[in-house]
């Protein structure tokens, strides 16, 4: 998989969301991880198509975001400890 034919696609697969977010964002989320919160709750918006679980681009970097802490200067800046 290659970034430029992942760009060609409006709708991604678990694995191409997981190598979106872990190979071009630069924050490792597993494929595991992603099937884990679609069924606990938790996960970047999807659609089914059938079976299967598809992402779009912008709910991967929404979710991504929202995992982000504010921007921090020290490490005991409030909220540093618990991701927040």
């Amino acid at each position: 998989m290659t970034r430029e034919s992942l760009f060609d696609k409006e709708f991604w697969d678990t694995k191409e969301a997981s190598f979106y977010a872990t190979q071009v964002k630069g924050c490792p989320v597993s494929i595991k991880t992603l099937q884990t919160l679609v069924s606990r709750g938790g996960s970047p918006e999807f659609q089914k198509f059938g079976r299967r679980i598809v992402y779009k681009k912008q709910s991967i970097d929404n979710w991504l975001a929202s995992k982000l802490s504010p921007v921090l200067t020290s490490s005991s800046d409030k909220g540093a400890q618990n991701g927040k």
